[in-house]
């Protein structure tokens, strides 16, 4: 059984008319919100021993975040193809992986993290809001033969259902 962690970015300052999309940084709510995720991650589930993490500065501030808040020190790949990625290219950066991974994270965008859980899961899959967080757990042993079985949600965190 295999597990995929997946993170929306944190949510960004609005960019103006003459700002890329891709260079945003996460406001002060994104910046704490992924604080809160990461630690109530780690104090319930085992740490990835990878996170793949789209270049765009959200998800690279993010994930560095993630990584802070939640104590990690494993390895870190970032993609500038994971921008704004759909679940089809995020699906083959799932298949391209190798079976000595058993926990991998992906750090990403909607609509592609949103669809890659929806297809994962074979069942309807609210649009995850950003700072949100999915486990789930794959019954496959190899990477290349996710998708042959629904995967099953494992825990699903996002910052709305921790307020106070």
């Amino acid at each position: 059984m295999k597990t995929l962690i997946i993170m929306r970015h944190g949510h960004a300052e609005s960019g103006g008319i003459f700002s890329a999309d891709i260079k945003r940084n996460l406001d002060e709510r994104g910046k704490s919100d992924v604080a809160r995720m990461a630690e109530k991650f780690a104090s319930k589930k085992e740490l990835p021993q990878l996170i793949i993490c789209s270049a765009a500065n959200r998800t690279a501030e993010t994930c560095r975040i993630f990584t802070e808040s939640a104590g990690y020190k494993g390895d870190i790949q970032y993609f500038s193809e994971l921008y704004h990625a759909s679940a089809a290219l995020l699906i083959e950066h799932i298949l391209m992986l190798p079976d000595s991974i058993e926990n991998v994270m992906f750090i990403g965008h909607n609509p592609g993290v949103s669809k890659t859980i929806k297809s994962l899961l074979q069942v309807p899959f609210e649009e995850m809001p950003t700072s949100g967080l999915a486990i789930l757990k794959l019954p496959e042993n190899k990477w290349v033969e996710i998708g042959t079985e629904p995967a099953f949600l494992d825990a699903y965190y996002f910052p709305k259902q921790n307020q106070s």
